[in-house]
């Protein structure tokens, strides 16, 4: 069974060149603006998943605003070998249509794994 152990937003993510090691900047769930729509010029999606079987999947990572089913769409498609994955992935200028919350899904093999969600609001 495919099980996600974490999945964050952040303002930084990378892995350490000489250990490995995971190194995230800046957790939150939450984006405050005063106008929409909101452009955030950078943030990550960082998930650790443990996978069903060690051969090649298919990853997906889809951004949907769960009130307006119309702001919804699959940002990347990629591809991960082995039994565990470690993603980083790179948003750069984002564009957050209103305001509500966001679903960050990542699906493995066309399962779509827990979601993790941040609020954005308006000030």
């Amino acid at each position: 069974m495919t099980k996600i152990n974490f999945i964050h937003i952040c303002e930084n993510a990378f892995s350490s060149k000489e250990s490995g090691n995971l190194n995230l900047i800046g957790i939150f769930d939450g984006i405050n603006s005063k106008n929409f729509p909101a452009l955030h010029p950078l943030f990550f999606l960082v998930a650790n998943i443990v996978l069903e079987e060690n051969k090649e999947h298919d990853v997906s990572i889809t951004v949907k605003n769960t009130g307006d089913s119309s702001d919804s769409f699959t940002t990347s498609t990629f591809k991960v070998s082995g039994d565990k994955a470690q993603i980083i992935y790179k948003f750069i200028n984002y564009n957050f249509k209103s305001a509500g919350n966001y679903e960050f899904c990542i699906n493995i093999d066309q399962e779509q794994l827990e979601p993790t969600t941040i609020k954005l609001k308006q000030i």
